[in-house]
This record gives structure tokens, C-alpha cells and sequence, in this order.
């Protein structure tokens, strides 16, 4: 389950995912029970410990992955775990080229730095796993020097499409090419094709493979275009992203927006003071001017199904509510109240308005969807409710705004979804 979001500035996509449950060094999962959408799409930051960690990689436990070799990961270095500022006392920074593969005797992805260095305790890792992104392999037939071009149909042809990749050493368990160098994305006007470049422009491996995800620009946004900052950095200023640093974020180099080359590793981390996200090189060289990027920027949102029976006067929901939340209900089906000659009602309650203290929700329609969040007060739902949920953290509970539950019928079915 996930909602896509995309704005002009960067390719920042906004989603959220349903899945299993978070393994000791993975959070921020996002993660459900109930899946609302086809397309899996998950996320999760992969923290490095001394138990996760051999030589230059760390393998990653997490049930949306684990034992799927063909799954598709994108992974960005995320240096916001303990400071905003990435060169903090504090903070551990991994300057680094990064890949992934997958151990076929474990069942296990792994990041690597694939200059060989050791994978360095402490650093983090933001992950985005996307049931319809794929693999691309570079042969002989796609490859023009330190190019290779992709032919896909989410992509071929639209140069606002948006991609992130991350190189994959071994997808569907093969061919184990490895490619040292940092990449990026651009779109090609003449061959109508997106295409993985080398940033020193040493010649693309004949076999070497990527994840690429690819969001079509009516859901999401173009590219991003960075702008001198006196940090040397850039700094993402978009409502999906500021004020969200339990957000997780991916980033590609796009080499389309102004035809800029950045040959470093990059990374982001959120900012506390200024209550946004920055993507800057880990080496702490200063970003060229109008370099260019595609973001993903992942949200946590749960969702869940919920039937609201007219005999009960509480059902609870495994939604936890906080202050700050989107929190949006929909309720169909119908109900009878009990009382004779009335008829069934939707969720929208009937016509009239109760004010009798009676009623859990006075001044409300009688019999209509009503809920709450912990113990305080009861808000209209009827059909559709979208708001903005200002009140103490809880559980969120759906009732029907009856003063006898239990002398009817029937009961309203409801979908609620917590966005943060």
C-alpha cells in the first residue's frame, strides 16, 4: 500500500509501503499488514553494526527482501542518524562507492563499498525496494563507452521520467560483473532513451548491472537543479519532505538538468535547523553548481480495514495516531438503526442532526460513522473524512453515532490511513 506523490524542484516521490515486520538494524520501515495497492513498495534504513557487518559489506535482515533475489534496492547513504550537521563529531560517514548482491547460501542482500574498503560500524543506509523496478545489464549491444542505455517502456521515450539506480553486482543470482565507479542518469533526445553513465568516464563493463526504478513524471516531478550554497551543499525545500526527517530519501545523479558532472560519492542527511533534507559529497567537497538529482522521498503510512458494526459502540483500529498526522477515513455500506419505519442509512448518518447529549457525537448526524483517537473527543466521518489530526496521541476508534447500539443492523466498512 502506497500513495505517490511528485513535485517541480527534484524528483522527490512520496509513498509509503506495506510488508512484514522490522528486523533488529533495520527502521523506519513503513511497514503493515494490510496491503491497500498491488505494487508492493517498501523502505527502511539499514543501520551497520559489528553483527551485520564482514569486510567491506553489511548484510541486510528484512523481510521484504530477504530471500528475493531478483528484488530491486535502491540505496543511498543516509548520515542524519545522529547530528544534522554530516561532519559532526559524532557521526559516522562512509565515503564511499556503494553496490549491492545478493548471497544465494543466506537468502541475504548485502551493501558493499566496491573499492574493497571495509564497511565502516555505525553508518546508515536508506532503502527503497520496488516490486516493479528491474534490472538493467549492459552488453555490447547498449553500451557507447562509459554509457549504457536502457530500453524499457516505463522509460523509453520520456524524458521526464524520473529513475534512481544503484548498482546491482549480481541480479538474478548472475554474472557478478562489477563496475568501481559512481554513477549517474541521463536521457538521451537523440535515441529517446535514458541511460547509467561513469562519472570519470571509464569505459561501462560489458555485463555490469543496476537496479533502476522508474516513476512516470505524471505521478512524480522532474529533476532537481542545485544552486550555489555557501555549505557547498543542497538543500530539498518541498512540504513532502520538510519537517519529515523520519522520511527515507534516495537520490541518483542526473546529468539532464544542467549537464553537470559530480564524480563523488553523495549522500543526504536532514537538516534540524533548518528542518530539511541535503543531499552533499561524503568526501566534503562542495557540490558543482546546477548539478543535478532524482529523489525519492518515502513517507511512513499505514493503512488498515476496519467493518463498524451497529451493534458496537468501540472498534478499535491498529492505527496509532499522533499530533501533525494526515488521517483519512472512508466508509461505505449501510446500517439500520433499529428504529422502526427509518430505513438503512449510509455512513453519512440521516438527514436530521441530533443534539441530544445522549449521542456520543451531539450536534452530529444521528447514526452516522463517527471516531476518535485515544480518549479524546468524538469527530464526524460519514463517508469521507480528511484532517489534520491536532489532538493528544492514540489509538484511532470507529463507531456509529447511536445512542442504543445494538437494537439494529448491518454494520459500515471502512478504510483508514495514517500519513506522517
Amino acid at each position: 500500500m502506497y500513495n505517490v506523490r511528485w513535485f517541480c524542484l527534484a524528483a522527490l516521490l512520496f509513498s509509503a509501503a506495506c510488508g512484514g515486520a522490522e528486523s533488529s538494524d533495520e527502521d523506519q520501515t513503513g511497514v503493515t499488514s494490510d496491503a491497500l495497492d498491488a505494487r508492493s513498495h517498501f523502505f527502511f534504513n539499514h543501520s551497520v553494526t559489528w553483527s551485520n557487518t564482514s569486510g567491506n559489506a553489511t548484510v541486510i535482515d528484512h523481510p521484504s527482501v530477504n530471500g528475493r533475489p531478483n528484488a530491486s534496492l535502491i540505496v543511498t547513504h543516509n548520515s542524519s542518524a545522529l547530528d544534522y550537521t554530516p561532519w559532526g563529531p559524532t557521526r559516522s560517514v562512509n565515503p564511499h562507492n556503494l553496490a549491492v548482491r545478493y548471497d544465494s547460501a543466506t537468502g541475504r542482500w548485502s551493501i558493499f563499498n566496491t573499492d574493497g574498503a571495509g564497511m565502516i560500524v555505525g553508518t546508515r543506509y536508506a532503502v527503497s525496494v520496488e516490486q516493479e523496478g528491474f534490472a538493467h545489464r549492459a552488453s555490447a549491444a547498449n553500451i557507447a563507452g562509459w554509457i549504457t542505455f536502457i530500453d524499457h517502456p516505463a522509460a523509453n521515450g520520456n524524458p521526464w521520467a524520473l529513475l534512481t539506480v544503484t548498482h546491482n553486482q549480481n541480479p538474478g543470482l548472475c554474472c557478478n560483473v562489477l563496475n568501481p565507479h559512481k554513477i549517474g542518469v541521463y536521457y538521451d533526445p537523440s535515441s529517446a532513451r535514458w541511460s547509467i553513465f561513469n562519472q570519470d568516464f571509464a569505459p561501462m563493463p560489458n555485463g555490469a548491472a543496476f537496479n533502476v526504478h522508474v516513476m512516470p513524471a505524471t505521478d512524480q516531478v522532474s529533476a532537481m537543479r542545485y544552486t550555489t550554497h555557501p555549505w557547498g551543499m543542497f538543500f530539498i525545500d518541498h512540504p513532502i519532505a520538510n519537517g519529515h526527517p523520519e522520511a527515507i530519501v534516495t537520490v541518483s545523479q542526473n546529468w539532464t538538468v544542467a549537464g553537470v558532472y559530480n564524480n563523488h560519492d553523495i549522500g543526504i542527511y536532514y537538516d534540524y535547523n533548518h528542518n530539511q533534507w541535503v543531499i552533499y559529497n561524503l568526501d566534503g567537497t562542495a557540490l558543482p553548481n546546477n548539478a543535478g538529482f532524482n529523489v525519492e522521498v518515502h513517507r511512513f503510512q499505514q493503512a488498515t480495514n476496519i467493518e463498524v458494526p451497529e451493534w458496537s459502540s468501540a472498534n478499535g483500529t491498529p492505527l496509532y495516531v499522533q499530533p501533525g498526522d494526515r488521517l483519512q477515513i472512508t466508509c461505505w455500506d449501510s446500517i439500520w438503526c433499529g428504529t422502526w419505519f427509518t430505513g438503512n442509512n449510509g455512513p453519512e448518518g440521516q438527514p436530521d442532526i441530533e443534539w441530544s447529549s445522549a449521542f456520543p457525537l451531539p450536534g452530529a448526524r444521528r447514526f452516522s460513522a463517527i471516531g476518535r483517537v485515544g480518549t479524546g473527543p468524538y469527530f464526524y466521518v460519514g463517508a469521507s473524512s480528511d484532517r489534520t489530526f491536532s489532538g493528544a496521541a492514540g489509538s484511532l476508534t470507529l463507531r456509529t453515532n447511536d445512542d442504543w447500539p445494538g437494537n439494529g443492523s448491518g454494520a459500515f466498512h471502512c478504510t483508514a490511513t495514517v500519513t506522517r
